[in-house]
């Protein structure tokens, strides 16, 4: 893209990033995403991948510390994010996480 003049943009990286996590990429799209939030291009799509990667590698709990975190600096999450690591607890077998969890969404 940067050889035809092309600047990548949040859609573009959702799009790579989803396709990597697709074919089962999923060390390689949490790698290229570490590198797009040290570039400040990220956006709640980008996050909602990041947050899908950690859950596909049976890490929901870093994935709702990492929600956390973004939040607490003005991240607005949406009902992607939260069904992501809904869907991870569950996955992981920790339904009791995943009611809690719930419960306590805003």
């Amino acid at each position: 893209m940067d050889q035809k003049g092309l600047s990548s943009d949040s859609y573009s990286y959702a799009a790579l990033c989803g396709g990597l996590l697709k074919i089962g990429k999923v060390g390689d799209a949490c790698e290229l995403l570490l590198d797009i939030f040290s570039s400040g291009t990220a956006d709640v799509v980008v996050y909602n991948i990041y947050f899908q990667c950690l859950c596909q590698e049976k890490k929901s709990r870093e994935a709702l510390s990492q929600l956390k975190r973004k939040m607490k600096v003005g991240f607005k999450p949406n009902n992607v994010s939260y069904n992501t690591i809904l869907s991870g607890f569950c996955k992981e077998k920790n339904i009791n996480e995943a009611m809690e969890l719930l419960y306590h969404f805003e």
